[in-house]
């Protein structure tokens, strides 16, 4: 097997473990957003910091990153359609738009966490952060209030 393959192997592997991890997780975030996903996602990159750090980095060629945001992607737009057909709830864009913005604000910032010596914040503090960004959104996370 190449060392190509082998990585892919890895990656794919870290996914199946993380989806099994967050299976029943997602079914309490039917109704909204709970944050408990997200926390398992740092969670398990901390205990797993240097395979994630090098998937993160798209160390090779890129595909072990590109297999890791895909694989997320999926299951995220999932969870996103589900959520949205039993809160009876018309999504405004697209469920895969939403869950790549998603994704991609989760991993470049789980990126960023573990490439510090030390977490510059607890997992916790990161997640909720992350949550409170999804729900009020950027202009609300800048500071700028609402015109009314």
């Amino acid at each position: 097997m190449s060392r190509r393959c082998l990585f892919t192997k890895v990656t794919t592997d870290l996914l199946r473990e993380l989806d099994e991890r967050l299976h029943p997780l997602v079914e309490e975030t039917e109704v909204g957003f709970t944050g408990k996903p997200l926390l398992e996602l740092f969670r398990h990159a901390e205990q797993e910091r240097d395979l994630y750090r090098v998937i993160l980095r798209g160390e090779g060629d890129g595909k072990a990153l590109r297999t890791f945001s895909d694989g997320s992607v999926r299951r995220v737009a999932a969870v996103f359609s589900t959520r949205a057909d039993h809160t009876r709830v018309e999504p405004r864009l697209p469920a895969e738009l939403l869950a790549r913005a998603w994704v991609g604000e989760q991993l470049s910032v789980l990126h960023w966490w573990l490439e510090q010596d030390t977490p510059p914040m607890p997992a916790e503090e990161a997640t909720r952060m992350l949550l409170d960004l999804a729900i009020h959104g950027r202009f609300w996370a800048s500071g700028f209030t609402t015109p009314s």
